[in-house]
């Protein structure tokens, strides 16, 4: 059973390596050209035959639903991140240009999380689309309550419409990915701050 084990664990390592570089070769080919990119393409990226993407993910709806939860984990990694400032106000500061940073060097793939031009099994990627939104929602409600429970962010806001904002902000730099040449990451995050900082009272 010993040599058996070891002889098979070549072939596991060599099945690892292959997924690590389809889904390397899969998130580059889908940022440039989004869901239409090719199989074909992305395995000649990735060095491999059709065959070994076929039997790794199924096929092409399998491979999308691997990178759409790649996607999900880095964009929950933004968050984590935010979540670890002292301040309330600089982890909402943080998540607004880390993500900003991100939709503009990952755009096309928010197609892919949001489940859209899927093509067999829409319904359950859309459905799955849905869980992640809410989870990234709550997410984000959780940054903007901490700010107003400490008195960072103004007492009045709304944190539904804030949410919306937000999010509406994000999906629109996606789409064009031409915030940062007239505005810069960092100008965003200090004017969306300002609409939402609470005054300080004058000393």
């Amino acid at each position: 059973m010993g040599v058996s084990n070891r002889s098979a664990e070549p072939g596991r390592s060599d099945a690892r390596a292959n997924r690590r570089r389809v889904l390397e070769a899969a998130r580059s080919a889908l940022r440039e050209q989004g869901p239409d990119a090719e199989v074909r393409e992305i395995a000649q990226r990735a060095g491999v035959g059709l065959a070994t993407i076929y039997r790794g993910f199924g096929n092409k709806e399998g491979l999308l639903a691997a990178v759409a939860e790649q996607v999900k984990n880095d964009v929950l990694d933004l968050f984590s991140a935010a979540e670890m400032q002292a301040q309330p106000a600089e982890g909402l500061r943080r998540f607004l240009v880390d993500a900003i940073g991100y939709v503009e060097a990952h755009g096309p793939l928010f197609d892919i999380l949001a489940g859209h031009s899927w093509g067999e099994g829409r319904e359950v990627h859309l459905r799955a689309a849905q869980e992640h939104h809410l989870e990234f929602s709550a997410r984000l409600r959780t940054l903007i309550e901490r700010g107003i429970a400490a008195g960072d962010l103004r007492a009045d806001l709304n944190v539904d419409v804030v949410e919306h904002l937000i999010f509406s902000s994000l999906v629109s730099i996606a789409h064009s990915r031409e915030l940062t040449p007239r505005v810069g990451a960092q100008e965003f995050a200090r004017s969306m701050l300002s609409l939402l900082t609470a005054p300080r009272e004058p000393t």
